[in-house]
């Protein structure tokens, strides 16, 4: 193969991109294909999104990330596929950190609610952490509607941070009413926990208390017999 023999289109990254797929279990020849397009980036438009999204995924099956991140962070611009490429790469090899730490850095790009759908279609919507990530992400964008439907969504099960991330979202956004529901909902977990998430979001987000919250914790704290303990919450 050399930079001259291209598709029916006229294009040989067309080409290289339906190759890669063929060398699943073959790497020598995705390694070859590789540096043929490092070899010719200046024949080629180096890099084109499905190549380099080819070759991620390529590199995510070997296990070799690194070299797939290198090949993402050299692409010169990337869409919702090569954003998913490279996080599920990292989610497939145990790395739940760098998955996150690269979904942060898309929401920048403005394809937050592209990797959402992603991650619904593709059944990766019972991970909590993933769950979590999207809450605190459409909370920060103001986009309450989606926290909600993501919060509400009962294919994973909430946790304490889940329930933090959309109380703490409603009260940023002068949502009062909407988040004292909330708020009384987590109280029908039980008093341990319902505390807990109460003083998180005083102590992680910074946000005081509002009078109908503080009244639901003492009344909570009534009905259980618990009433000394009102005073200090």
């Amino acid at each position: 193969m050399d930079a001259s023999e291209t598709d029916a289109e006229g294009k040989p990254e067309n080409t290289i991109s339906t190759l890669l797929p063929m060398c699943d279990g073959k790497w020598n020849y995705g390694t070859e294909i590789h540096c043929f397009i490092s070899k010719n980036e200046s024949s080629l438009d180096y890099l084109d999104v499905h190549v380099g999204s080819c070759l991620i995924d390529m590199y995510s099956k070997r296990k070799d990330v690194m070299l797939g991140r290198r090949v993402f962070d050299r692409m010169k611009c990337r869409n919702i596929v090569a954003w998913t490429a490279m996080i599920m790469s990292y989610i497939q090899n145990g790395d739940c950190e760098e998955a996150l730490a690269l979904f942060w850095r898309m929401q920048l790009s403005d394809d937050g609610k592209q990797i959402h759908g992603f991650v619904i279609i593709n059944e990766f919507n019972h991970q909590v952490s993933l769950n979590n990530a999207l809450i605190d992400m459409y909370c920060k964008c103001g986009d309450l509607s989606y926290a909600k439907r993501v919060f509400d969504n009962d294919a994973y099960c909430k946790d304490e941070i889940s329930w933090s991330l959309i109380i703490a979202g409603y009260g940023l956004h002068g949502k009062g009413n909407e988040a004292v529901s909330l708020f009384n909902g987590m109280l029908q977990m039980g008093i341990k926990e319902g505390l807990n998430i109460y003083n998180s979001t005083v102590t992680v987000y910074g946000i005081s208390p509002i009078m109908e919250a503080c009244a639901c914790v003492a009344d909570m704290l009534g009905r259980a017999g618990q009433l000394d303990r009102a005073g200090v919450h």
